[in-house]
């Protein structure tokens, strides 16, 4: 009986000594989870270091083992210096050429731009020069013109008192042309193969279309030969009309129109080219020559 007391008392001391060991070994492992947290909390809550890189250029710095070393080392960065500063001129140099070339462009744009400028100034001054030509010109035509008009006028005054003078003097009326009076009062007055009848006022009015014509055609040849204008008698206005002192009496319009054109084409061509095949100047005034106005006139009386 004190045997198995015994024994049941010593398996007893076993479980406590067992469950003691268990409970202590469980409260180291606790312990060391609990530190190993710690370090891992205050590791994560330091700032990280970073270790500086080496250019990309530089060699690696091998560790010191002599004067070997040293040496070569140094004579690395003596190289790398000298491609440094190698690369830096090249660089220098293609700066330096690309703004001369850029202030070459700039100073070629200036000229140019000069060159626009005067080329601009020449065309103006040319323009400004056209055009106070072309109002001298202008000025100058309008008071020719002017003045041609108001020789007109006088001539168609003058024409007019003479045309009244003549009615009033029998005796020019009887001798008024060159077909002079002798007992004929009427004409016959041959052309384009036919002919037409008028008297002697009408034979008188056709004479006097004949030599108003030649007398504004020699004004208007000088006019055109002095403006340096080609050679053109039908553009003037006194042709295109050729009513030029017609009074309205004792032949038709046409009639008259057309012996006074006749007189202006001979007196233009005199006066475009400076000479007197066709008519004369006498006492300030142009006439054509009788032999002239007989071949152009061609008047028989009866």
């Amino acid at each position: 009986m004190k045997n198995s007391n015994f024994i049941v008392s010593g398996l007893a001391g076993m479980v406590l000594l067992t469950g003691s060991a268990i409970v202590a070994s469980a409260q180291d492992r606790r312990h060391d989870h609990q530190s190993q947290q710690g370090q891992t909390r205050q590791a994560q809550d330091q700032p990280v270091q970073r270790q500086p890189q080496p250019r990309p250029d530089t060699p690696a710095r091998p560790e010191r083992r002599g004067a070997g070393q040293d040496q070569q080392r140094a004579d690395s960065q003596n190289r790398w210096r000298n491609q440094q500063d190698q690369r830096n001129g090249v660089n220098t140099g293609q700066q330096q050429q690309q703004q001369r070339n850029i202030e070459r462009e700039r100073i070629d744009r200036e000229r140019q731009q000069q060159v626009q400028r005067q080329q601009e100034q020449q065309r103006a001054s040319a323009q400004r020069d056209r055009r106070n030509y072309d109002d001298r010109s202008f000025r100058n035509d309008r008071g020719r013109d002017q003045q041609i008009a108001i020789e007109r006028q006088r001539e168609q005054e003058r024409l007019e008192r003479q045309r009244r003078d003549h009615l009033n003097d029998r005796y020019y009326r009887n001798n008024r042309s060159i077909y002079s009076y002798n007992g004929y009062q009427h004409y016959r007055v041959y052309r384009n193969g036919g002919y037409f009848q008028t008297d002697y006022n009408g034979i008188g009015m056709l004479q006097q279309a004949i030599n108003v014509g030649y007398e504004q055609g020699m004004q208007a040849g000088r006019a055109d030969r002095e403006d340096r204008r080609g050679y053109d008698f039908e553009d003037a206005d006194d042709f295109r009309s050729g009513i030029y002192g017609y009074s309205g009496s004792y032949v038709d319009s046409s009639e008259y129109s057309y012996y006074f054109r006749e007189g202006f084409r001979r007196g233009y061509e005199d006066g475009y080219y400076g000479r007197f095949a066709y008519g004369s100047y006498s006492d300030g005034r142009y006439s054509i020559l009788d032999s002239i106005l007989r071949s152009v006139l061609n008047a028989q009386g009866y």
